[in-house]
């Protein structure tokens, strides 16, 4: 018995020493699919997945006009508000509405972390970004008749400004693979920025029209 159990164990170590075609066929068949090679037609880098037709479209593009009018909207309104104010004839106003405007934006990013798993992302970004442009508005048209509901509306848009930049930040980390997700974020992020260079060029002007 014990001469069977001894020849068995070395038939199974000569096997896997000098594999036959069974051991062979055994072995690449649990072979580990990590090692596998990529299919041939499955795209690579960066750019070919951010810009490939269907993500372009519909999620490239998207994201990077919402970053390119977040940072307009964003660096615009705070950067010409003091000029605004004066204008308007309220220039003694400005450092409580930037203070209104700090403590208005700590609550909405505090109530954006609440409810943002609770709906759509794109709902909730859509709903943020018209809420934020219809209060700016409403403000400068309220200027010359009712101050303090203007005030009101400027700084509520600051509410909505940072929940737009709350789901934003979720949204790109969430719809391109994670094998290309950093980078492709950074790509939304970083050339967008130029949206708040522009604001900070045209917002005198605009506001003299």
């Amino acid at each position: 018995m014990l001469r069977s159990l001894v020849g068995s164990e070395m038939c199974i170590r000569d096997s896997l020493t000098f594999p036959g075609p069974v051991t062979a066929a055994f072995v690449s068949a649990y072979r580990p699919q990590a090692s596998l090679a990529p299919p041939p037609d499955a795209p690579s880098g960066v750019l070919s997945r951010v810009l490939s037709g269907d993500q372009l479209l519909s999620v490239t593009l998207p994201l990077w006009g919402c970053f390119f009018m977040a940072n307009y909207a964003g660096y615009g309104n705070f950067m010409w508000m003091n000029e605004f104010l004066a204008q308007t004839g309220h220039k003694d106003l400005a450092k409580l509405e930037y203070m209104v405007f700090a403590a208005v934006e700590a609550v909405g990013v505090v109530l954006t972390t609440v409810v943002i798993d609770k709906a759509e992302r794109r709902t909730l970004l859509a709903a943020a970004f018209l809420s934020g442009g219809a209060c700016i508005l409403g403000g400068v048209l309220l200027m010359e008749y009712s101050l303090y509901l203007a005030l009101f509306l400027i700084a509520m848009n600051a509410f909505f400004e940072q929940a737009v930049w709350c789901v934003l930040y979720v949204y790109a980390g969430e719809v391109y693979p994670s094998t290309v997700r950093n980078s492709a974020t950074g790509l939304a992020m970083g050339p967008t920025r130029i949206g708040g260079v522009l604001s900070t060029t045209l917002g005198l002007s605009l506001i003299h029209i």
